[in-house]
């Protein structure tokens, strides 16, 4: 994992946190979903085969009309060992 990906994830659980949900808010405005492959690399246009590994993927969804729902990724398996 490059540093700047350990920096990307770190930014994203500061969001994350900074978000402040609570138990509830997160049950209901949250999805997990563990994917087979590292979002990142598919995003930065590799193909999911080529994208080995795995990603943890929080979505929180619009709490207030007008607002988008926003994800969260967090490595899983060997890479988040290195972290």
């Amino acid at each position: 994992m490059t540093s700047a990906m350990i920096a990307q994830t770190v930014m994203g659980a500061r969001a994350f946190a900074d978000l402040g949900l609570g138990e509830k808010e997160l049950q209901k405005h949250t999805v997990l979903d563990v994917l087979p492959f590292r979002l990142e690399r598919v995003l930065a246009g590799a193909s999911p085969l080529a994208a080995k590994g795995r990603t943890l993927l929080v979505v929180v969804y619009q709490q207030h009309e007008g607002q988008q729902a926003q994800y969260y990724t967090l490595p899983l398996g060997e890479e988040a060992a290195a972290m």
